[in-house]
């Protein structure tokens, strides 16, 4: 019991160092020390990734810890990259609000229905919302007209809230697609915002 209580601790610690990581990366956003935040929400996203990933695996699974995780996914994968595209590329408001409420409406339809269950797997029910990062790192690898990151956060806010069934892919899916963003935002940190 001892060891599970510790084993809780610890996660619910990686859970909450990610979440002020994610709060420091906004934060230096307002500063224009983009170097400083995307090396933070890099360490937030890894962090994001380990909590649940020991939680399932050790069995210390807690209602108090997925709503930290959910609380850090809203920092990590909604407010991050809305405050960067504000400062950034300065679309419509109105997008930006869109993009936080399909965001957030996202994450919690996910925190109480999870995967759905199909004959082929499981599957998530809309587009995740991590998926914003996948845009993000696009802006940051090619430079596009405000109106087209405009289109783009629409479409995605969309996608979010549809009840499309996306298959969950397997895991190589998602850690080439991590590997890519880090190699874009190590470039963007060399060569500069």
């Amino acid at each position: 019991m001892a060891n599970k209580t510790a084993l809780k601790w610890i996660v619910w610690g990686l859970t909450g160092t990610g979440l002020i990581m994610s709060a420091v990366a906004c934060t230096t956003l307002f500063f224009r020390e983009y170097s400083i935040a995307f090396s933070l929400i890099l360490g937030a996203i890894l962090f994001d990734e380990l909590d649940g990933y020991l939680a399932r695996l050790f069995g210390v699974t807690t209602k108090f810890g997925a709503w930290l995780d959910s609380v850090a996914d809203i920092i990590t994968f909604l407010l991050f990259p809305i405050t960067f595209w504000h400062q950034k590329f300065h679309p419509a408001p109105v997008l930006l609000v869109l993009l936080f409420v399909a965001g957030a409406f996202r994450l919690f339809r996910h925190a109480i229905w999870g995967y759905q269950i199909r004959k082929d797997g499981l599957a998530f029910v809309g587009v995740p919302s991590s998926s914003i990062h996948v845009l993000l790192g696009l802006s940051l690898a090619f430079p596009m007209p405000t109106i087209i990151l405009e289109i783009l956060l629409a479409l995605l806010s969309i996608a979010m809230v549809s009840s499309f069934r996306i298959p969950k892919p397997p895991i190589i899916y998602p850690l080439v697609g991590l590997a890519l963003y880090v190699a874009i935002v190590i470039h963007r940190i060399a060569v500069g915002f």
